[in-house]
């Protein structure tokens, strides 16, 4: 097939070269020969954050395309090379850009650290630790700017990656399963942080969930593809791609993972003597600080079970609001009163943070660096956790 579409291009070529000379005695474009990748000594490369700057990994090589005029092999102008690279057995349906041609030496390219990861991340959404196999193409684009063409190399050269999270992204993790119907791109089970420091990788979910519930851990980027999806391993670690986690029994549980460390626990929850409140109320300057009742309210999370069924998780808390008005901060506080409020632990923190219920000190939550718009609020009365986020 790919002898097919190669002989096809260059019928195409030729005649355009053809039908475009005036001269007939001008040398005729009579066949392209596309440049090889040469042999890596290795294929395999695991990334690492570097200390400092973008480290170089490999260097490509590849052999010249030739040209030929009237047969006869002919240098031509305005060449250059681009490596592509896609998820091996894809045959290049996806493929990106991974580098270009170093204007030193054509018949080169550098890849870096920083550069290639990025690459994997965000065109790939690779995982951390996650083992990526690519097939890297060479293409071959000549031409002046009125006549573009390209051509590619035949054999893929085979390589594999493992990608690294760097430590200045903060990434959110949720809980995909029957809790949500298995919505492979729904973040309606959002875990959880104690703080939003980049160094801080964990992530903990309190609630309610039905019995024989099946989920899996993942990460927001990887929202989408199950089969990036954090598993059960052996020794309470963390695979991607692994077992479902089951909850056996009806009930409250917290659930806890490492995502740089890969471990997960998973424990029963005890809410016998905890308080349930009929109105979660979510307050500040934008509703006159709850005068009359005007503190809107949350809802509470609906969560689905195993068999379908629907039950209630009485103690998380959800609201979507535009705020208009966001002097002093904001809180929360139950049943449209001041009996019961919750106050963060660090007024800064956001859009992660731990709230505490009836403290002596009056704090509020401050927004102010996030600004006025449209917010995402979730909030756990069992443990304190909140998630306060602009997302308009």
């Amino acid at each position: 097939m790919k002898n097919i579409k190669f002989i096809s291009f260059l019928i195409i070529v030729t005649a355009l070269i053809l039908s475009s000379c005036k001269n007939d005695n001008a040398p005729q474009l009579t066949d392209v020969v596309s440049g090889e990748f040469d042999a890596l000594p290795v294929s395999e490369f695991a990334l690492a954050e570097p200390a400092s700057g973008n480290p170089l990994i490999v260097t490509l090589t590849w052999t010249k395309t030739k040209f030929y005029l009237d047969s006869k092999e002919q240098p031509v102008g305005n060449v250059k090379y681009l490596v592509e690279a896609d998820i091996a057995g894809n045959n290049f349906a996806n493929a990106v850009t991974f580098a270009a041609s170093d204007d030193s030496n054509p018949l080169a390219a550098n890849l870096f650290v920083n550069d290639i990861n990025s690459v994997l991340l965000n065109d790939f959404k690779a995982m951390a630790g996650q083992n990526l196999n690519l097939e890297l193409r060479l293409k071959t684009i000549y031409g002046d700017n009125s006549n573009v063409n390209f051509i590619y190399s035949i054999t893929p050269l085979a390589v594999k990656f493992t990608a690294f999270r760097p430590e200045n992204e903060l990434i959110p993790a949720c809980l995909i399963g029957d809790m949500n119907a298995w919505n492979l791109n729904g973040r309606e089970f959002l875990m959880y942080r104690d703080d939003n420091k980049v160094t801080n990788h964990v992530h903990t979910y309190t609630g309610k969930f039905g019995a024989n519930t099946h989920f899996k851990f993942c990460s927001e980027i990887a929202l989408g593809d199950e089969e990036k999806m954090f598993g059960k391993g052996e020794n309470n670690k963390l695979v991607i791609g692994g077992a479902d986690f089951v909850l056996e029994t009806e009930g409250y549980y917290t659930l806890t993972i490492n995502d740089k460390e890969m471990t997960y626990s998973i424990d029963m929850y005890d809410v016998e003597s905890a308080a349930e409140y009929a109105v979660m109320g979510f307050v500040g300057a934008f509703c006159g600080w709850g005068e009359g009742g005007a503190d809107p309210e949350m809802q509470n999370f609906t969560v689905k079970t195993n068999s379908g069924a629907n039950i209630i998780d009485t103690h998380n808390w959800y609201l979507e609001i535009q705020l208009d008005n966001i002097d002093y901060g904001v809180k929360f506080r139950a049943n449209h009163g001041w009996g019961d409020r919750w106050c963060p632990v660090k007024s800064t923190e956001n859009p992660y943070g731990l709230a505490e219920h009836n403290p002596t000190s009056d704090p509020n939550i401050d927004i102010a660096a996030q600004g006025i718009g449209k917010y995402e609020v979730r909030f756990n009365d069992l443990t304190g956790h909140y998630f306060v986020k602009k997302i308009e």
